[in-house]
């Protein structure tokens, strides 16, 4: 890791949670929260955890994986309306895949992502969210993802015979999600399922067999802000603790912000136990 990535990675951290905060497209604020402070990034919450985990529930679903880092926070919507909704079942199963760590040196050289052109505008972009730099000579070969997948996630691979969702807040190129349905095929779930709290701007080519709204959500592409505790890294599928602790705090307050919208939502709209 170069000596300085991680104050730079924290810079771009820094610069992106600003920036999530300054959107409100002309709703009034309210000064209770300091990440969910518009009503309608709080109906957005709301309805993410509803449609979630009706789906599931509906298609008898039970595993569910979170694509870091921006959708991690999501399960806590799932948990929240399940708990409210089906309070005598048991919650799915959730895991949390990173998107980085499936990306091979195989799909890299498909996608065109082997020029110096294409790997500097990936570093940049991964600078701009306040990701941890890392060398390419990280990335693994397809085999070598795989393998990596069936051992972290040997509880789920048990259950590849069934029903899988993975969840992302939304895609736009196919570039994040595509190695991981890859992953996962290859490795025989024949039955996974892809969905989005969002689908637009989708030019990707794959169609969501989920989707919460049409619409961009108010927040963009992180409508649940992200977890700053976690980051990604070409050498493991599922993510790594971020290297400054001082992100603690933020990470606490985004969970109980979501908590308490949930709490709020769950009984404004008067969600009773299914019986």
């Amino acid at each position: 890791m170069p000596e300085n990535s991680g104050q730079s990675s924290s810079d771009g951290r820094r610069r992106l949670s600003d920036f999530l905060r300054s959107l409100s497209f002309g709703s009034e604020r309210d000064g209770r929260y300091r990440y969910f402070d518009t009503p309608r990034s709080r109906q957005e919450l709301y309805q993410v955890g509803r449609t979630l985990a009706e789906y599931m529930h509906d298609r008898k679903i039970p595993n569910v994986a979170f694509i870091d880092r921006s959708a991690r926070p999501a399960y806590l919507t799932l948990r929240a309306y399940w708990h409210a909704k089906y309070p005598s079942e048991p919650l799915p199963n959730i895991y949390f895949v990173s998107p980085k760590g499936f990306r091979s040196s195989e799909y890299l050289a498909q996608a065109g992502f082997t020029g110096l052109p294409r790997i500097l505008e990936d570093a940049a972009t991964a600078h701009k969210k306040g990701e941890v730099m890392e060398d390419v000579s990280r990335i693994r070969s397809e085999r070598e993802v795989d393998e990596d997948v069936a051992s972290t996630y040997s509880r789920l691979v048990e259950d590849k015979d069934k029903p899988f969702l993975l969840f992302d807040t939304c895609v736009h190129t196919g570039d994040g999600v595509v190695p991981v349905i890859d992953s996962f095929r290859r490795l025989g779930f024949d039955q996974l399922q892809f969905g989005v709290a969002s689908d637009a701007r989708n030019y990707s080519g794959i169609r969501p067999d989920m989707t919460v709204m049409h619409r961009e959500p108010d927040k963009l592409c992180y409508p649940f802000h992200y977890d700053d505790l976690t980051d990604k890294s070409y050498g493991t599928v599922h993510a790594i603790k971020y290297p400054i602790s001082h992100y603690q705090g933020t990470a606490n307050t985004v969970r109980q912000e979501i908590s308490r919208v949930m709490r709020d939502q769950i009984a404004l709209h008067s969600v009773l136990p299914q019986t």
